[in-house]
């Protein structure tokens, strides 16, 4: 029943939250462009969003594909374990690059 719930209603709400702020970071870059982006804090940050994604589409391509074999008295598979943990590292890292864009650039 959870899995269904993430997998089903909380996808389209990461969708819709990436659609606000995509645009939303985009507009925070316009005014100092060329001082931010070629800032390695910057470039790490693109690089790790990056990673992000494909971290998101080998969960869904490979490793979610069988999520209603999962049963909630059994523990993930391990490659599942492996791609959520990762995706909060990144995330956490894409948050702290863009504070300290603020700092360092």
């Amino acid at each position: 029943m959870i899995i269904f719930l993430i997998r089903y209603n909380l996808l389209p709400a990461a969708w819709v939250g990436f659609a606000v702020a995509a645009p939303s970071g985009f507009l925070l870059l316009l005014p100092e462009a060329q001082s931010i982006g070629v800032s390695p804090i910057f470039l790490a940050k693109m690089a790790l969003i990056g990673l992000a994604g494909l971290n998101a589409w080998v969960f869904h391509a490979r490793v979610g594909r069988n999520v209603q074999e999962w049963n909630q008295n059994v523990d993930p598979p391990p490659a599942a374990k492996l791609t959520a943990l990762l995706s909060l590292l990144v995330w956490v890292a894409v948050i702290a690059l863009g504070r300290l864009i603020a700092y360092l650039t």
